[in-house]
């Protein structure tokens, strides 16, 4: 959470982990939500609770991509939902609803996120590369100097498959750097 501070006095400086997790989290959330998602997420971190009335108001969304978006951010883990019932009998229309931000669970739902994600790109990188193995391996031997005859679509499929590895592996080590970032 983040400190609070009187308007007269200087604001608190935080710790330089902090920040750069705090905009590690705030870029993932914008990619992922969108502009209007992360200024939800940042009235409700703010604001620690709020009904779907007050966020509407406050971070001034129209009601239908108030509700899409945080509907969004609590099926992904990013948002808390709090009942609180006006009556015992619980009924859905006499309970106040109000949405929330705990700013721990939010970095545990992201690094799974980025664990998961590691993972996919770890198995997509080791499916391509067994599904055109062997035009890779044709390729790398032929780079060598060894007297092989490759066909034009065997050339262009090879060159092909070494830029799908390489980016698969260049947003891997993005993924790896966030989780560095996170593990601070």
């Amino acid at each position: 959470m983040l400190p609070a501070h009187s308007p007269t006095s200087n604001p608190p400086t935080l710790p330089i982990p902090f920040q750069i997790q705090f905009q590690t989290v705030n870029g993932y959330l914008k990619h992922r939500f969108g502009q209007r998602g992360l200024r939800i997420w940042r009235l409700l971190l703010i604001e620690h609770y709020l009904q779907a009335e007050h966020i509407e108001r406050e971070a001034m969304i129209n009601t239908r991509d108030v509700r899409r978006h945080v509907y969004a951010m609590l099926k992904a883990g990013f948002v808390t939902i709090q009942e609180i019932p006006k009556s015992a009998e619980h009924a859905p229309s006499k309970t106040i609803y109000t949405y929330g931000v705990v700013y721990n669970d939010t970095k545990t739902q992201l690094v799974g996120d980025l664990y998961k994600a590691a993972g996919n790109l770890l198995a997509r990188s080791k499916a391509e590369l067994e599904r055109e193995g062997t035009i890779l391996e044709l390729a790398n031997r032929k780079g060598r100097g060894d007297a092989i005859k490759m066909s034009a679509a065997q050339l262009q499929a090879a060159t092909r498959l070494q830029s799908v590895v390489r980016a698969l592996h260049c947003s891997l080590l993005s993924v790896a750097d966030m989780l560095l970032t996170m593990s601070m």
